[in-house]
């Protein structure tokens, strides 16, 4: 006679016994099993004790709330104003842009026609939205889709854009070096509490380590218009 035995992680349970070859012959020839009562008899058996069901899987990219020092590491930090939350971009959108949009809308979105350029605020993040949830298939942020809504205004003006991309952990003090990206630009220049500061430039993305807590301007210009990002009052240009 054989015994089944498990691991359910709380402990080993035993399970009933198998059954005996004449006795799944018996069954099979017609003759009838047991009732409700025993059926949930086995079931008792079975199901260890002492234990709570798992929690259920957690979808990929969902998030889950925050406990103890993990809280606090990923609290919600604001621009000075308080006006909204400083994000914390995984990617940024002129990244995200070229890895997911532009094979269809061009570099810096050079095939977006007459349509998108009439586009109001309101229009232009609907279809921004849709295009990275539905045609891009991305499963983007508030930070992220305000972001990209913020890159596509200036796609439509045909101006240079410029966006931090860890504002929350550098405005915390979590991290000394300021990152970001820029596009439509030609030069990059940076200024703390009036001193130039030298930058990194490496494609699309740049880094100044500025020291943690010092607000920043950064100057993108191109050859026909510049733009100045003034962080932490704005993390990306408007």
């Amino acid at each position: 006679m054989i015994t089944a035995t498990g691991s359910t992680g709380c402990g080993t349970w035993a399970g009933r016994p198998a059954r005996s070859r004449s006795e799944a012959n018996v069954r099979a020839e017609g003759h009838p099993g047991p009732g409700a009562g025993t059926l949930l008899s086995l079931l008792i058996e079975v199901l260890p004790s002492g234990c709570e069901r798992p929690p259920p899987k957690i979808a990929r990219g969902a998030s889950q709330p925050a406990t103890g020092t993990r809280a606090s590491a990923t609290a919600q930090v604001f621009t000075p104003d308080g006006s909204a939350p400083l994000a914390g971009l995984a990617v940024g959108p002129v990244t995200q842009f070229a890895q997911s949009c532009s094979r269809c809308h061009g570099a810096q979105g050079a095939l977006y026609g007459p349509t998108f350029a009439a586009l109001d605020e309101a229009a232009l993040a609907a279809k921004v939205r849709e295009m990275m949830e539905h045609n891009a298939q991305l499963r983007p942020t508030a930070g992220d889709l305000a972001a990209m809504v913020a890159h596509h205004r200036a796609l439509q003006r045909r101006r240079p854009f410029v966006c931090v991309t860890n504002g929350a952990a550098y405005a915390s003090g979590r991290e000394a070096v300021l990152r970001g990206e820029f596009a439509n630009a030609e030069r990059l220049t940076v200024e703390a509490d009036g001193e130039a500061l030298p930058v990194t430039v490496q494609g699309a993305q740049f880094k100044i380590a500025v020291g943690s807590g010092r607000g920043v301007m950064v100057r993108a210009e191109s050859a026909t218009a510049a733009i100045t990002l003034e962080f932490p009052r704005q993390q990306w240009t408007d």
